[in-house]
């Protein structure tokens, strides 16, 4: 396949996944967390649609485990608990042409009795599809009314975070616990006086996704 060939095939796969997201539109998020309040799109209605849209547009998403981790600690409760963090792959595949591109993830989740794996899994496929459609997991407002509640955003904390120590204080999580849950897997792991900065993609991408989970498993 010449260089031409391969941008042409490519062009094609992305026209596929830009129809395909066009098609899905806005989710409305009927998944409630009533530990931290807030709407969420579940891993099943994504997958609903997506299983509905793949014929139509002629796109295959072939997923698999490239590696995992699992971490042992004791929760603020005194249960013992593993986290498991996995690394999957997603082949696209433009069904029409066979023409295919590799893509990547991680997810992460915990549980006592024995269900973290699976929960990972999901975690990293619902994150993978999420993005890759434009899928927003924010609730959107019901066309036919007036009365829609606008959720203000956070005021900006005046004083710069220099540490992940002191970032991770002012959320209210025990930096000390926070780090014991990050130590099986060091591809992940930061260190307590890294700055934010100088944080890699996957260890941002990994604080972003989990932060809520190390305020409610290692808060202060």
């Amino acid at each position: 396949m010449t260089e031409l060939e391969k941008l042409e095939y490519r062009a094609k796969l992305t026209q596929k996944i830009n129809a395909m997201a066009d098609a899905i539109g806005q989710v409305k998020a009927e998944g409630r967390n009533t530990h931290s309040n807030y709407n969420f799109v579940g891993y099943e209605q994504v997958n609903a649609l997506i299983r509905s849209l793949s014929p139509k547009f002629q796109l295959n998403i072939m997923p698999s485990i490239t590696d995992s981790t699992e971490t042992t600690f004791q929760d603020n409760k005194g249960r013992q608990v593993v986290r498991t963090t996995v690394k999957m792959s997603f082949l696209l595949t433009d069904t029409e042409t066979g023409y295919c591109e590799e893509r990547f993830s991680r997810g992460a989740d915990q549980d006592t009795m024995g269900k973290s794996f699976g929960q990972a899994v999901t975690e990293a496929q619902k994150r993978f599809e999420l993005k890759l459609f434009h899928i927003s997991t924010q609730a959107d407002a019901d066309p036919d009314t007036k009365n829609t509640e606008v959720i203000p955003a956070s005021k900006p904390v005046n004083k710069p975070v220099a540490t992940m120590a002191e970032y991770l204080t002012a959320m209210k999580v025990n930096p000390a616990k926070a780090f014991e849950a990050m130590q099986g897997n060091q591809s992940l792991m930061v260190q307590p006086n890294q700055t934010i900065e100088t944080l890699n993609r996957d260890q941002q991408e990994f604080l972003n996704t989990n932060i809520n989970w190390f305020v409610q498993n290692c808060g202060v």
